[in-house]
C-alpha cells in the first residue's frame, strides 16, 4: 500500500510539474530539459524505493515460512 501511496504522489507531482513547465506562454528550453531530467531522476528513484520495499516484503514472507519449519 505504500508503495502504491509513493507512485501516485509521484505522479500526481509529476503532472503538478508538467502544467507548471510546459504551461507557459513564453517557453524556456532549460526549463523543458530540467523537467525531463526531473522525470527521469524520479523514475529512477521510484524504481529504487520499490525494489528496496519488495525486497523487504519478500524476507518478511521468507522469515515467517522459516519459523514455521
Amino acid at each position: 500500500m505504500a508503495s502504491l501511496m509513493l507512485w501516485l504522489s509521484a505522479i500526481f507531482f509529476g503532472m503538478v510539474l508538467t502544467v507548471v513547465v510546459l504551461g507557459d506562454p513564453n517557453p524556456v528550453h532549460d526549463n523543458f530539459y530540467g523537467y525531463l531530467l526531473f522525470i527521469v531522476l524520479q523514475a529512477i528513484t521510484g524504481v529504487i524505493i520499490f525494489m528496496l520495499i519488495s525486497s523487504m516484503i519478500i524476507g518478511q514472507i521468507g522469515s515467517s515460512f522459516l519459523n514455521l519449519i
